[in-house]
């Protein structure tokens, strides 16, 4: 490996058709003052700015051409570095080779990291790490405030080469004891001589306690400070360490105070040959936000237009249409030229590249909403990019962003010949459907069921598809053989594991409801308990769930009932055929305003206590009072009468008694 700092060459490759602008543009570059006495007579500055053209000049005030080396191409955009003492002045001149190469530059402070691909193979020694470097493709580089990562900023992780070229400010001198940490081979070098090697594949731990490490006597004042780390792992660690003169201290990573600063140049606007603005925008990666594992991405995009330059309208490069907004969702990487209309007319064109953006912080809270709001947005203005649909499906449930995902859902449904009916399925079921149960709008739910079911080509959406048809007919109309004829045509085996459960449940109540207890008793037997291996102390703790249910119906927290009557159900699948259990879940499922579903729960308990008359009747009670409350009075009449022939003697009988005179008086005065 050639001493010095490996980089990208100041090159790129020009998107085909992409028209240069006629006339050679350039800018003007600033660097700021430090605001404190003089330490270094240079600095390494760091500038980035839009341009189409493959090469670029920098001169100083004095027209002297200084090495400007490029860190990153994204599209136009272009971040590079150079060295500069605070208060100069700068002149880039776009589309003009640099004349000196400078391939022995190296930065003037600061910390730069240089990435590599490679295929990765194990690293024993010194050499093999250059060997390997020569043949590795460089992915960029980035400005680092000292040398302790813990992960690649510019790809994965695993088959990474990092080369950290910084310079240490040393103001103590005396004998410093240097230490590596690193997944795999790493190497420290003070002023170009080796201090530490650790070589060959090998966890981090070791170097954190400081078991490889070197010492070297150093005199006060700059010293340049080169690490080089090969990665095969996930997870891609790289961290200097030293132990000052004297100290008695543990390790510890070399601080940001001990590297020398770094600055950020200002730059100008695209200025003609007559210096002139030219009108110009700039774009910038504003946020990437990930679904279903990082398998769907969405590029939240946002342009700045140049001082002097009003834009009037966008055109994406993606397909949807032109709007006025200056933010825009992509939903796949890629490169895209996006353009853009002036006031006066023309046309303006910049290169956009997006990529998998590794390495990145979480969203600020709150941020995430506000950028599903604005591709909701973009949606209704110029539409969404391929892909856009099912991440938004996901992202807005997930976010719990309830009220836009509720109409997320009629915005696909005016848009299905865009959305894979799988997507179109999972958003009706976690948005729309337990609706439509609450507002027991059932002949609804089931027709938009049947057709998304004619849709459906995916085993588990569609037999889960079935499965809630079959769960809405049975619970919600009381169609017990309509429910059993969809029941029939379930795969079992295509459905997800979560609702394995769910099935082996309905097809124990179809059969009570049906064949009789005996037949619903004998399928339950079938039907693995996992409390069938607990202890004695656990099965305690399941038995205590149905306490927790009564409470919870006594204190109005029919939720969190639900819940703990699920989380039973789970784990004793037999407690369906208990009808003082049904009996409990129907005053949940009362309490969460689904007296339909309460009433079927009733009428399966009722079913199963056949030979217990006072729970019969207590049931049956609770029935008719179900059926008067939403004024279907026969179905109560013939309840509160079922009461009087199972228990003539209990007390539910002599409530029933009351019941039935009073809704006769009302009948007689109507």
């Amino acid at each position: 490996m050639k001493r010095g700092w490996r980089i990208w060459p100041c090159t790129a490759v020009l998107a085909a058709g992409l028209l240069l602008p006629a006339s050679a543009a350039e800018r003007r570059l600033s660097v700021p003052e430090t605001g404190r006495a003089q330490s270094h007579p240079q600095y390494l500055v760091e500038a980035e700015c839009h341009m189409e053209t493959p090469d670029f000049r920098l001169t100083d005030s004095l027209r002297t051409e200084r090495p400007a080396k490029v860190l990153l191409r994204r599209g136009s955009l272009v971040r590079f570095v150079f060295n500069a003492k605070p208060g100069e002045s700068f002149r880039l001149e776009e589309g003009k080779k640099p004349v000196d190469a400078a391939s022995d530059w190296l930065p003037a402070s600061g910390v730069i990291r240089s990435v590599y691909r490679v295929k990765y193979r194990q690293v024993p020694n010194r050499k093999a790490f250059e060997r390997l470097l020569d043949e590795a493709e460089p992915r960029g580089a980035v400005v680092e405030k000292r040398i302790y990562s813990g992960w690649n900023p510019l790809g994965p992780n695993p088959g990474s080469l990092h080369v950290f070229e910084g310079v240490l400010r040393i103001a103590r001198p005396g004998r410093y004891t240097f230490c590596t940490a690193s997944t795999d081979a790493s190497f420290l070098e003070i002023d170009g001589k080796p201090v530490v090697a650790w070589p060959g594949n090998h966890d981090v731990w070791g170097g954190l306690r400081g078991e490889r490490a070197g010492t070297v006597e150093l005199a006060a004042g700059e010293h340049r400070i080169t690490y080089l780390h090969a990665n095969s792992r996930w997870s891609c660690y790289s961290l200097a360490g030293w132990r000052t003169p004297g100290s008695e201290k543990k390790f510890s990573p070399i601080p940001e105070s001990a590297y020398t600063p770094t600055l950020r140049a200002k730059v100008g606007p695209r200025l003609d040959e007559y210096g002139r603005k030219i009108p110009d925008f700039s774009w910038q990666l504003e946020e990437m936000l990930t679904e279903e594992g990082q398998k769907l991405q969405l590029y939240f995009i946002s342009l700045s237009p140049q001082v002097g330059t009003e834009i009037r309208s966008v055109d994406w490069g993606d397909g949807t249409g032109e709007g006025k907004t200056l933010t825009h969702a992509y939903f796949k990487p890629g490169d895209y030229v996006v353009s853009v209309r002036t006031a006066d007319g023309k046309r303006i064109s910049h290169r956009v590249e997006l990529s998998y953006r590794y390495g990145q912080s979480l969203p600020k809270p709150g941020r995430e909403a506000e950028i599903l709001r604005a591709a909701l947005a973009q949606e209704a203005e110029t539409g969404l990019q391929e892909g856009g649909y099912r991440y938004l499906s996901e992202a807005l449930r997930r976010a719990k962003l309830a009220k836009e995902s509720r109409e997320f859902y009629e915005t696909m449904i005016r848009n299905q010949d865009k959305v894979e009916p799988e997507v179109l399925f999972r958003h009706y079921e976690a948005t729309r459907l337990d609706e439509q149960r609450r507002c027991e709008a059932f002949d609804t739910a089931a027709a938009e069921l049947r057709n998304l079911i004619a849709r459906l080509r995916a085993p588990s959406e569609l037999n889960t598809a079935r499965l809630a048809l079959a769960e809405l007919l049975f619970y919600g109309s009381g169609r017990t053989d309509a429910a059993a004829e969809v029941f029939a045509t379930v795969e079992r085996s295509a459905l997800p594991k979560a609702r394995v459960r769910s099935y082996e449940l309905l097809e124990v109540d179809l059969a009570a409801m049906r064949e009789g207890r005996a037949a619903a008793e004998a399928l339950a037997a079938k039907i693995a308990s996992p409390s069938d291996r607990y202890d004695r102390r656990q099965l305690l703790r399941l038995d205590g769930i149905k306490l927790a249910i009564r409470n919870a119906i006594v204190l109005g927290k029919f939720a969190d009932g639900m819940r703990n009557a699920e989380q039973l159900e789970e784990q004793r699948p037999a407690v369906r055929l208990a009808p003082d259990y049904l009996q409990l879940k129907s005053r949940l499922e009362a309490g969460l305003g689904r007296p339909r579903s309460a009433a079927r729960l009733l009428e399966l308990a009722r079913s199963l206590a056949p030979e217990d008359e006072e729970l019969r009747a207590e049931i049956a009670l609770e029935l008719g009072r179900f059926y008067a409350g939403r004024g279907e009075t026969a179905a109560a009449i013939a309840a509160w009468k079922e009461v009087l022939d199972a228990a003539p003697r209990s007390r539910s009988a002599v409530t029933a008694a009351r019941l039935l005179k009073e809704i006769r008086q009302k009948e007689v005065e109507r």
